[in-house]
């Protein structure tokens, strides 16, 4: 059975970021980030030099995940912080069956380093958890990505494992590490 996540009914906040499900407002800042070469580390699902549509058909994906409609790249939440303009970060979900969440983040280039990307794991994965359908929630992080490693373990997840996964357009296939936050375990450190 799938797992069908429902957006928050009020942001998640910690007092420095806020995470809120997206809207079409949301285009114009994905076309800033286009635009001032923001997207090293596909942090967003698009790349350099995308079709001028792509960022608007991204938001209604990721709105589309939450109404429980078919999307490649949602749902998603996306994370705010006082003085930027628009969002600065996104978690995403993926249901990996048997109760499993995949997420997914990123924080926009001139963003990094300040922590944000631990602050939306740590507001996020225990919110996904509230839903009685999700028992894991998982992170998939490459063995050479010691940053995500990092946050992985300063945002409460334990290492379980790897995970082998196939690019279906090249059939390329790459063994990533599995980090794991379940209901059984404690909430997050703040």
């Amino acid at each position: 059975m799938l797992v069908h996540l429902a957006p928050p009914v009020e942001p998640l906040a910690d007092g420095v970021v806020i995470l809120r499900p997206p809207s079409a407002a949301d285009v114009e800042a994905i076309v800033r980030y286009c635009d001032q070469d923001q997207l090293e580390g596909w942090w967003l699902p698009i790349s350099p030099g995308c079709a001028p549509d792509l960022p608007g058909r991204v938001v209604e994906e990721w709105i589309n995940g939450w109404a429980g409609q078919e999307s490649y790249n949602g749902p998603a939440l996306l994370a705010e912080v006082e003085g930027a303009e628009g969002f600065v970060g996104v978690a995403g979900f993926c249901d990996r069956g048997q109760g499993v969440i995949e997420m997914t983040y990123g924080v926009a280039p001139k963003y990094r380093g300040q922590g944000l990307a631990t602050r939306i794991v740590r507001l996020a994965s225990p919110w996904a958890l509230r839903d009685p359908s999700v028992i894991t929630v998982e992170l998939r992080i490459a063995a050479d990505h010691f940053e995500s490693q990092r946050v992985a373990c300063k945002a409460g997840f334990r290492l379980s494992g790897t995970v082998t996964c196939t690019v279906n357009s090249t059939g390329e296939t790459f063994e990533d590490l599995r980090y794991v936050f379940s209901r059984d375990e404690e909430e997050p450190a703040s």
